[in-house]
């Protein structure tokens, strides 16, 4: 059996930990691919590439999310945020966000060893007072990703403070 059927028939398994081990309505697709649901919106990944001129080879990818509302039409990213009005529900969407991403990259062979870039949404460093990012390493750890390959990007419009 070659390492990519093995590694199929594993995430089967760790889907069905990772489902019973968290809160997130996710579902898987015969492809494999992960996808979540907020609301009336499903929620899939979509990566590009990032270069690295330098090294001259990709040394990553950014995650963003796409997503679909019950009927089928496509909605923005800030569509779908727009939902989350309060606090709790913004950190329980930037959560699912993230841990779908991670689900899909490090699942789907996006890549061998390159890291995942995923961006915080500016209200979430407010709304979480402590242990930023824990409930993302917890996820981590449970699907055995190092935080090492991972990059959480702070919005640029928060570095002026």
């Amino acid at each position: 059996m070659n390492a990519s059927a093995n590694k199929t028939f594993v995430v089967g398994d760790e889907f069905e930990l990772i489902k019973s081990a968290t809160d997130y309505a996710l579902t898987r697709t015969q492809d494999g691919w992960i996808s979540g649901f907020f609301y009336r919106c499903e929620l899939t990944s979509v990566f590009q590439p990032i270069y690295s001129i330098t090294q001259d080879k990709t040394m990553g990818h950014a995650a963003y999310i796409r997503s679909k509302s019950n009927d089928g039409g496509a909605l923005w990213p800030w569509q779908v945020f727009a939902l989350a009005s309060k606090d709790e529900q913004l950190v329980d969407l930037d959560r699912l966000c993230r841990a779908i991403h991670a689900l899909n990259y490090y699942f789907n062979d996006t890549s061998k060893s390159d890291h995942l870039f995923v961006e915080v949404h500016p209200r979430l460093l407010e709304s979480v007072q402590d242990d930023h990012g824990r409930a993302f390493e917890n996820l981590l750890d449970l699907i055995g990703v190092k935080t090492s390959r991972v990059v959480i990007e702070i919005p640029s419009i928060l570095n002026r403070n």
